[in-house]
């Protein structure tokens, strides 16, 4: 045994210095600020919590030799065989294990099956062969004082955290009751030291255990597996994890749900075979998280008619016959750009259908497809849209307004606040339209049976819920993703940005008191950094070359560990409702593994190591929302006179639109004339001057976007210029009806003015509900 606790010093020693010698993908120079004994039991503040993880937490396994010097320091010598078989079990041991020799993987494909039992019984073989295979040639044998290490670090890290929250809630009692609060504080300051010390000695044996695994798996890479029965098309040495995802898809999606599925039609049978034979689309439907609540036959339907239904979405399948592949018309379509991304996450996301809002009429997915494809295409979408990866496209495709609805927004924001478009912070483009237009107050919904919309929402306004919802739509409307926020007593949104970043809106920034369905908000947050994460130097997203769209890190370290949770079949760490913590540490010791991987990586993203690849690769980048109307907003305004008498003044050329401050705002404009437009809201005066040839009388007619369905007139003043300005009698006044546009361009009914032979002075007031976008102002000779 003397070798063995030898063995754990050589451990400590090496983990020290891990700095030095892994990926330099991570920082180095933090690598001595933990070098502290295991041992250590005295409480101790210099221990780093878990939000600044030091660098040699880190497990990335890289090929400078790494790999070598980890597995060397587990791998036991001759002397040491018997005591380390004493201290090593397996992570999981399945009712089969028992079985003690391992026949070879069943084929992929199905026998002649004419009966949905006949089909559940092969399906049901095929996932007891991958979970032997799993268990006995996959799952490394991990020695027991690792395994031991990292529970009970575990355990006392989930009390010291139990320590601090109850240290805390007495505090905010005595606080409250407005008791001396010395003693609470004093107790307060030493569960976080605890738990700060906890989480550095859970990091340490957590790490230690993820280098055993990950370099047990990476060592998989170099191993030639036995592939039989015409697999011959995957690289041997992925049959590792070819086996794991066929396992994991297998036992998510049920035997009995896919014989079902098979047994309808051969087609349904092939779509079945066809998955399980391509590694790529198993992998990216793994790692965009599955489909909604595990409907995997829906799902296939879903796609192949998606792909049935576009070209740009369609691949081309590993196992088409010659003749296909062989025919000078058929082209090869890409297999992972953001068509057929797109495609993947509609059919994962609407795999359990979803209803328009306030309606029971169900969303169609096909059609919500060609919805975003043709906005793409049309420029209409979000320029970094083309970057986005499957499980990101999810949020957006789930949003739950109709596709008429979705583009209606787009043009509303266009037409009406294009400001909000061209917004430099990235938090609050397109959702800003909440902020300038969505009153907080009661809902006013028509009602009478007809189905709220969010046309109404905007129009009515509405308290958090609303907003949220409103906030949520635009931003989807545009191809941002977005997840729901809930929190204490109020409702909000977050949404992605261009950083990498995902930020709340509408609420407090807050992610401990956030949280959306069955998710706490600090689990959510942490998964988008750790799938942001790519390694210094390295971009994330679609790479054209190859095809391929890089998950960077998480792929490497994250995924292949969550494939053997899946297949484990854990509760789901970070449900909002604390399930899992029922549940013995022993019995989600993956599931623990898997939430201190993404906490290692997170730790590294910062701006420089999340940018994207893949930018505008299929439309023309003069057709994305920036370039469109920043080429259309250096046209030269000035008053237009017409053969016919008409007169058109552009609204931007107020003589005082800096005295109206905020209520005039002075933006771009989308119309295919160019030029600007201004947004006036709530008591503003905009005063234009004209010449006329000659005394007469004009209809008087205005350009503009409303979206609120009350209304008020605008007031019209009309001045000779050619006399004093409070000369008696000086001036006419009139009123210009305000109709309600719905966010588009219209004309307001004319009315009849009169203008005197030259300079002529035109003053329009807005009311103090007012809030309208004008474009210019027509003047008809009558």
């Amino acid at each position: 045994m003397s070798s063995f606790f030898q063995k754990l010093k050589q451990i400590e020693s090496f983990l020290t210095h891990v700095a030095d010698t892994i990926s330099p993908d991570y920082p180095a120079a933090a690598g001595k600020e933990t070098a502290q004994h295991r041992t250590t039991t005295s409480v101790s503040t210099t221990f780093p919590s878990v939000g600044s993880l030091p660098a040699t937490s880190s497990i990335h396994v890289n090929s400078n030799g790494t790999n070598a010097a980890v597995s060397s320091l587990f791998e036991p010598k001759k002397g040491d065989v018997d005591d380390v078989n004493k201290t090593s079990t397996p992570i999981i041991a399945p009712a089969d294990t028992i079985l003690s020799s391992m026949p070879p993987l069943a084929p992929p494909f199905p026998p002649n099956c004419k009966s949905r039992l006949e089909y559940k019984t092969y399906y049901e073989k095929s996932l007891q062969n991958y979970r032997r295979e799993i268990m006995t040639n996959i799952l490394p044998s991990i020695p027991l004082y690792l395994r031991n290490d990292f529970l009970m670090s575990l355990k006392q890290d989930l009390n010291a955290q139990v320590q601090l929250r109850q240290a805390q809630n007495d505090l905010a009692q005595k606080q409250q009751c407005q008791e001396d609060t010395f003693a609470a504080e004093k107790h307060v300051e030493e569960a976080k030291c605890l738990n700060q010390h906890s989480e550095a000695e859970l990091v340490l044996a957590g790490t230690s255990l993820l280098s055993f695994i990950h370099s047990h798996l990476q060592d998989k890479e170099d191993t030639k597996l036995d592939t039989t029965n015409g697999e011959s098309f995957c690289p041997q040495q992925l049959q590792w994890k070819i086996t794991l995802m066929r396992c994991c898809i297998l036992t998510n999606a049920t035997p009995h749900q896919l014989a079902t599925y098979s047994v309808s039609s051969k087609r349904n049978a092939d779509h079945v075979y066809n998955l399980l034979c391509d590694p790529n689309l198993m992998k990216e439907i793994l790692i965009s998280d599955g489909p909604k609540y595990f409907r995997y036959t829906s799902m296939l339907q879903i796609y192949h008619s998606i792909l049935a239904s576009s070209s740009l979405s369609s691949v081309t399948s590993i196992h088409d016959n010659d003749e296909k592949k062989n025919n000078n018309n058929f082209t090869t379509i890409k297999t992972n750009d953001i068509f057929h991304r797109l495609a993947l996450a509609i059919a994962l996301e609407h795999a359990a259908p979803i209803e328009i809002f306030d309606t029971q009429i169900t969303i169609d997915p096909i059609k919500r497809y060609h919805h975003y494809e043709m906005a793409y295409l049309n420029g209409e979408l979000d320029e970094s849209f083309s970057t986005l990866s499957t499980w990101e496209l999810r949020m957006v495709v789930n949003n739950d307004a109709s596709d008429n609805e979705i583009q209606w927004c787009r043009d509303m924001i266009r037409n009406y606040r294009p400001d909000h478009i061209l917004h430099q912070n990235d938090q609050w483009r397109y959702c800003n339209i909440v902020r300038s237009d969505v009153v907080y107050k009661a809902p006013a919904w028509i009602g009478n049976g007809c189905p709220r919309s969010y046309q109404q929402l905007i129009s009515g306004g509405g308290k958090c819920g609303p907003r949220a919802w409103m906030g949520r739509f635009a931003c989807k409307s545009f191809g941002i993703p977005t997840w729901g926020v809930r929190q204490p007593d109020h409702a909000a949104m977050s949404h992605w940005t261009k950083s990498g970043e995902w930020v709340i809106c509408l609420g407090g920034p807050n992610w401990m008191k956030s949280y959306w369905e069955d998710r706490n908000g600090v689990d959510f947050e942490l998964e988008t950094r750790a799938r942001t994460f790519c390694g210094i130097g390295r971009h994330s997203g679609y790479n054209e070359e190859k095809d391929a769209y890089n998950y960077g890190e998480y792929e490497k370290n994250v995924f292949w560990l969550q494939c053997i949770v899946e297949i484990h079949q854990e509760v789901q760490i970070g449900s909002q409702n604390g399930n899992y913590l029922q549940r013995p540490v022993d019995e989600r010791l993956w599931s623990e593994l898997v939430l201190l991987q993404k906490k290692i990586l997170a730790r590294y993203v910062t701006e420089k190591n999340v940018q994207r690849d893949g930018m505008s690769l299929h439309c023309n980048t003069k057709r994305n929302l920036a370039n469109i109307i920043q080429e259309r907003a250096d046209i030269e305004e000035n008053c237009s006179f017409r053969d016919d008498g008409t007169i058109i003044i552009p609204a931007s050329l107020c003589r005082n639109l800096r005295q109206n401050g905020q209520n005039v705002i002075q933006t771009k404009c989308f119309l295919p004339e160019g030029g600007n437009q201004i947004h006036v809201r709530g008591n503003a005066c905009l005063e234009y001057t004209v010449n006329v040839p000659t005394t007469s009388l004009y209809t008087l007619r205005a350009r503009i976007v409303t979206v609120h369905a009350r209304q008020n007139t605008l007031q019209v003043k009309v001045r000779d210029g050619s006399l004093p300005f409070f000369a008696s009698g000086n001036g006419m006044n009139y009123e210009l009806e305000i109709p309600y546009t719905k966010g588009y361009w219209e004309m307001t009914r004319p009315i009849t003015v009169e203008l005197c032979q030259g300079i002529n002075t035109v003053f329009f007031r807005s009311s103090e509900n007012g809030s309208m976008t004008i474009k210019d102002f027509t003047l008809e000779s009558i």
